[in-house]
């Protein structure tokens, strides 16, 4: 993983500790550090995509957050909201899983 890859997972890392801690809340595209880097070439370098082999987070935690904003009728947009709290740590959870092993960043 080159530097600028790493460094945006780590961005991403943090931000994704804030929404699940119910200090944020994802907006996408727009509060994703691995976005802004990648998104535009339909994800291409994205270490979630490496990962899946699919664009736009498909198939990983991100599938369940959005459940929860835009399916579930009980949430209001708070970040504190239990279910997307949780779903935000999944998320969380399998980014760190993305970090190289320590002493690895090929």
């Amino acid at each position: 993983m080159d530097d600028r890859t790493h460094k945006a997972l780590l961005e991403s890392i943090a931000f994704w500790r804030k929404c699940a801690a119910g200090e944020a809340i994802s907006h996408g595209v727009d509060t994703c550090a691995l976005c802004k880097e990648f998104y535009e070439d339909a994800c291409v370098g994205c270490p979630i995509r490496e990962h899946t082999g699919k664009w736009c987070c498909d198939d990983t935690p991100y599938d369940e957050y959005l459940d929860v904003v835009y399916d579930d009728e009980s949430y209001t947009r708070d970040p504190m909201y239990g279910p997307l709290r949780a779903a935000a740590q999944a998320e969380l959870d399998f980014l760190i899983s993305l970090l190289p092993e320590e002493g690895t960043q090929d």
